[in-house]
């Protein structure tokens, strides 16, 4: 399922890369131990996939919008007692849940301002839905339970990777974000940074204190996020204000390539790279990036192309020259410890390609000269 609704004729092209998939375990656990159902994942994936055009249709003509609407948006929901907890969050008009585990999508009229959304999705292609929807200002976004530990999910909601497909959503003036730190870090799964939410661009940010929920907007216990009530106990909120809508970008010319280096997220740019290069922590997690967007390939993958019955490895500057054979002329990358983007940078421009922009994109300040090598340039 390729869910970009714009088919040019250079995605058509880049249609024909199919991933060469490594061997899988014979058994449901992943390299951290942790037991997965994958046949019913799968099942699970393959329903939700079917219904991807009709739950947008559905959410656009359910949706209350409005300036005046708040909305909120819970990534990995759960499917549990749905009505009576979320119900209760007061001063909530829209209230999206997001889980694959849900059989089908279901809006429920709470009252005449207020509704409840079941979108049967991945977290990924959620972002997909809401945008096409026209969901572009959430106001309250929730991620405390991505299932990693109970079993259900193969990779961590909570990365810069997962979340930053839901930024170019949010209130441009205000975002309440509620995590939990805690069980980030519970799980072993994910090295919890101390700002892990460098993604959202924002000049303000504070955390606040239950004291202080309800002037700032929460009018609900937060205890109805979670039916394990230790949990409650557990989560932090984030406040937001004042998106950043200028990244900060340096541009370099080489020769006939102009590099841009962007504090700022990659999805922003999604509609303007011709591939964007990323890594994932596994396959379940590529393949949820790749289906929601036809320009995602895994840079450190290895692939075959259809029409020369070549392989190509993605990480290599011989191959990425050789992309560009396939009407690749803008290409964006996220940075990843260990790589020589300078030898890449220098390789590329040497020699003949039909590459005229490369993007590299980070939210530490560090990265751009620790990993892009910024400051040796020349």
């Amino acid at each position: 399922m390729k869910n970009n609704p714009i088919q040019s004729a250079k995605n058509h092209l880049l249609n024909f890369f199919k991933r060469v998939q490594k061997p899988t375990s014979v058994n449901n656990f992943d390299q951290d131990g942790i037991y997965h159902d994958s046949t019913y994942v799968k099942k699970c994936i393959h329903r939700s996939n079917r219904l991807f055009p009709s739950t947008i249709e559905s959410l656009k003509q359910d949706f209350l919008f409005g300036e005046n609407q708040t909305t909120l948006v819970y990534l990995s929901s759960g499917t549990e007692d749905i009505y009576n907890r979320f119900s209760q969050l007061s001063g909530i008009n829209n209230i999206i849940l997001i889980d694959y585990q849900f059989k089908e999508y279901n809006f429920i009229r709470v009252s005449n301002n207020q509704r409840i959304f079941c979108i049967p999705s991945e977290v990924v292609a959620g972002s997909s839905i809401l945008e096409r929807a026209g969901v572009g200002s959430i106001d309250i976004l929730v991620d405390i339970n991505c299932g990693m530990n109970l079993g259900f999910g193969f990779f961590s909601v909570s990365s810069h990777l997962s979340l930053s497909t839901y930024a170019p959503l949010l209130d441009k003036d205000r975002l309440i974000f509620v995590g939990s730190r805690k069980y980030l870090k519970s799980n072993q799964q994910y090295s919890v940074a101390k700002n892990y939410l460098k993604c959202f661009q924002y000049d303000i940010r504070k955390t606040i204190n239950p004291t202080d929920y309800s002037d700032n907007g929460i009018k609900f216990d937060l205890s109805l996020l979670t039916t394990y009530q230790h949990s409650s106990k557990e989560l932090d909120v984030t406040v937001f204000e004042k998106m950043v809508m200028k990244p900060t970008t340096h541009i370099v010319q080489k020769g006939n390539i102009t590099l841009h280096f962007v504090k700022g997220n990659i999805f922003e740019y999604k509609n303007d790279l011709d591939v964007m290069y990323l890594y994932f922590r596994n396959l379940f997690q590529y393949e949820q990036f790749n289906n929601t967007y036809n320009n995602v390939f895994d840079f450190r993958g290895t692939y075959f192309n259809l029409l020369n019955r070549e392989l190509y490895n993605m990480s290599t500057p011989e191959d990425i020259i050789r992309m560009s054979k396939s009407g690749v002329n803008k290409i964006g990358f996220v940075p990843m410890k260990g790589y020589d983007y300078l030898g890449m940078i220098n390789h590329i421009q040497n020699q003949r390609s039909r590459i005229t922009d490369l993007y590299f994109f980070y939210f530490d300040t560090k990265d751009l000269c620790d990993i892009f090598k910024f400051n040796e340039l020349k």
